[in-house]
């Protein structure tokens, strides 16, 4: 197989080097594309709300969070031509909202206020009817007690 053998960074360097769009072109489609440009606010949003750590300005932030995110873009359009030109005829699955005809269908997995938000950047919270909730963390605290299971914390519980 490609890169057997080789670190993990080692074999994403390669996979970066065979298969993701230059710079440049990214930079020149999120000027004329809709999705690209789409996609790309969508990520810097998202890096952006995800970086509160960080040592900077307000607009240095940003600058790094516009930055990664072309980064984030070639990455998975690398991935995707990997897989493309390896299983052609594989199917795949995203859970983000996917354009129509793209080579990826999307899946929405829980209920949330936005059509982006994932388990892996949210928290769960179960009202009282039984139905399962997709929200922030901040939203999900003020309208739920966080349930604990076995030890670790697990989702929110709506209150009454």
């Amino acid at each position: 197989m490609y890169g057997t053998g080789l670190s993990h960074d080692a074999k994403r360097s390669l996979v970066h080097e065979r298969y993701a769009p230059s710079l440049d072109t990214l930079r020149s489609r999120t000027r004329t594309d809709e999705a690209t440009r789409r996609l790309y606010q969508g990520i810097t949003r998202f890096l952006f709300e995800d970086t509160t750590a960080f040592p900077g300005t307000r607009s240095a932030r940003q600058r790094d969070c516009r930055r990664r995110a072309y980064g984030v873009i070639q990455r998975s359009r690398a991935w995707g031509e990997l897989i493309a030109e390896h299983w052609p005829e594989a199917f795949r699955l995203s859970i983000h909202p996917q354009p129509r005809g793209s080579a990826r269908f999307g899946i929405r997995l829980l209920d949330s206020p936005d059509v982006w938000m994932t388990p892996w950047h949210s928290s769960l919270l179960q009202h009282t009817d039984g139905r399962l909730e997709l929200m922030r963390r901040a939203d999900a605290e003020r309208l739920g007690r966080l349930v604990v299971h076995q030890g670790r914390p697990s989702h929110f519980l709506a209150r009454e």
